[in-house]
């Protein structure tokens, strides 16, 4: 009989249910920061290419934080759309020829601004590994900033695997970056970065409570 690992099953639930994924951790798993709600004076959101800031910190494990920088991407355009409605959201691979560069457009800037990675080896061929990873979110509009806020977060994942490729799930970075956008409103954040818990259990006794990834949870 085939075999399905926990691993098979958590990448599973990911890759395939991105949505419901999300909204089950916006829902239960996480929080808002305190702050206040702006109506965004716009007619659309366009959402830049995720990229590395310029003086962002690296691990050795390029590859996670190359596969981090597309993860994000991909989920961040999936989720906004429903976050952000009733405005429309846009991004260089989905921007129509007649989009207005002007004043009409809120634009989100995404930034990776600390993707590091440490390994601990223990007994035999196992290995947990830690992720320290920081967002730098700014969204603007006629050139002037409208946001402009840090999220840190924590992940680890403990592997038979020498490397962490695509063992991370960015998570966290992406669900507290979504509780930023509601319905055209944007949150600005009282003061300070928002730094989220850094244990799993309450993330994945979530994910069982809620219906999500039964097969991970029993």
């Amino acid at each position: 009989m085939m075999r399905i690992d926990d691993r098979s099953i958590l990448k599973f639930g990911v890759l395939c249910l991105p949505v419901v994924y999300s909204v089950a951790l916006l829902s239960c798993a996480y929080q808002p920061p305190k702050g206040q709600w702006l109506t965004l004076d716009a007619k659309s959101l366009y959402l830049q290419d995720v990229a590395f800031a310029q003086d962002a910190k690296q691990s050795n494990y390029r590859e996670v934080c190359a596969d981090a920088r597309d993860d994000i991407q991909q989920k961040l355009l999936a989720g906004l759309s429903v976050r952000a409605k009733p405005l429309p959201l846009y991004s260089s691979h989905k921007l129509p020829a007649n989009l207005s560069k002007g004043n009409s457009r809120a634009n989100v800037q995404v930034l990776i601004s600390q993707c590091q990675v440490e390994v601990q080896q223990w007994g035999g061929a196992s290995f947990t590994f830690y992720l320290s990873f920081d967002l730098q979110i700014s969204v603007t509009q006629r050139e002037k900033i409208l946001l402009d806020y840090s999220i840190k977060t924590f992940e680890q994942v403990t592997t038979d695997t020498p490397s962490p490729a695509f063992e991370f799930s960015f998570e966290e970075a992406i669900a507290r970056t979504l509780l930023l956008f509601d319905g055209g409103r944007l949150l600005i954040p009282d003061v300070g970065p928002d730094v989220g818990p850094v244990g799993s259990l309450l993330r994945v006794g979530c994910l069982c409570s809620s219906g999500v990834l039964k097969a991970y949870c029993s």
